[in-house]
């Protein structure tokens, strides 16, 4: 008998002596948010701004039994529209639904948020992975099990902000030297970009090589961008969000005029907006990222994409641990993914976060422990 065939059992016997709780009877006793300011170990540059830090909130949610859920919302206002301010608010007027709700399984309560929240996705993200969390622990399962995937490795890329071109290909030549064989170098439209990329590719020339351009191009830039280094000896694994993000006319005509797979990432948030993308024929693959559509969003884009014949990259939105070890776990339980870009690990100095996962190189080995597999330290130190 599988361990979830054993699951289902005990939750229809409650005589069973070693059963650790009736979930028809638990309740949600409280919800708690926390921002917390992560520090990075560099400056991360994107076409969209510099910063020095992540600013992201963590999630608590108690059952009244005492069992923990831990959750993270780091919200990027040019993806969602979100921020600190809005996903604690949203999160506060959530606990007002859930508190003293009973608690049987986090889909019942995700379909809840989705109707009283449309448009706090991170918000709700952090909520479904803190959910999640205690759902995955009360079967005794890690996540990805619980959710029906075997997978437990992933092999992530490496991202290179926007910096000189020297000091991208030092960065490049560090990456290859630990292990990491995919690189992810970001753009900005400046005059530096083909440079920056052509000194990754000779620090590494056997770096499986992509570029996101977070927006940075007009669609004939883009095309020019990909031909100039075409030229130069420089062949992408994928082009991601060139064009702005509601230019999908933009994105698809550097997808029919180019030879490398173009990727949505700030153009597909939400289901309809990817469903958008494949009748178009816009794109040939998605970025999915837990922060921008939240889990049930990201489990029906997933879904949309294999129907479609998309391609799925993962990404992340500089999380700590928490979050990063969601998005594992994700990737292993759908197991539709052909890119990972799941480094935030490598980008923040310091946080108090451990578990999840470990790092070999670019190998990134999901924690069997029940749920998520992390611990956070609290408020203490912070």
């Amino acid at each position: 008998m599988t361990s979830r065939a054993k699951h289902s059992v005990l939750r229809q016997s409650v005589v069973v002596p070693f059963i650790w709780y009736n979930l028809s009877v638990l309740t949600i006793a409280s919800i708690s948010a926390h921002a917390v300011d992560l520090p990075l170990k560099d400056v991360f540059a994107t076409s969209k701004g510099r910063t020095t830090r992540s600013r992201t909130v963590i999630i608590e949610v108690r059952l009244d039994s005492g069992e923990c859920g831990l959750g993270e919302a780091t919200p990027v206002r040019y993806v969602t529209g979100e921020n600190i301010r809005s996903v604690r608010s949203a999160i506060r007027m959530a606990g007002e639904l859930l508190i003293a709700r009973e608690f049987a399984d986090w889909r019942e309560a995700s379909l809840l948020l989705e109707r009283h929240f449309p448009n706090a996705p991170t918000a709700r993200a952090g909520l479904e992975i803190a959910l999640l969390d205690l759902s995955a622990k009360l079967a005794g399962q890690p996540i990805y099990e619980f959710l029906g995937g075997h997978r437990s490795v992933v092999q992530t890329d490496e991202t290179i902000s926007v910096v000189p071109p020297e000091q991208a290909g030092r960065e490049a030549r560090e990456a290859w030297d630990q292990g990491i064989r995919h690189i992810k170098i970001k753009t900005d439209g400046g005059p530096e970009d083909i440079p920056r990329v052509l000194a990754v590719a000779e620090a590494a020339p056997q770096a499986d090589i992509k570029v996101d351009a977070n927006q940075a191009f007009s669609p004939d830039s883009a095309v020019a961008f990909v031909e100039n280094l075409e030229e130069a000896g420089v062949r992408l694994s994928l082009l991601e969000q060139p064009t702005p993000k509601d230019d999908i006319a933009g994105l698809k005509h550097v997808s029919d005029n180019v030879s490398v797979p173009v990727f949505a990432d700030e153009s597909a948030v939400t289901p309809a907006n990817v469903l958008r993308l494949a009748e178009e024929r816009a794109v040939s693959g998605v970025n999915i990222k837990l922060m921008k559509s939240g889990v049930r969003g990201a489990m029906e884009i997933a879904h949309i994409c294999r129907r479609a014949g998309l391609s799925l990259m993962i990404g992340c939105m500089l999380e700590s641990k928490i979050g990063q070890s969601a998005s594992i776990h994700f990737a292993c339980a759908t197991q539709a993914f052909t890119h990972f870009d799941l480094d935030s690990d490598n980008i923040i100095a310091e946080q108090p976060v451990t578990g999840g996962f470990t790092r070999t190189g670019g190998e990134l080995e999901i924690s069997d422990a029940p749920g998520l597999g992390v611990e956070w330290s609290g408020l203490q130190g912070l």
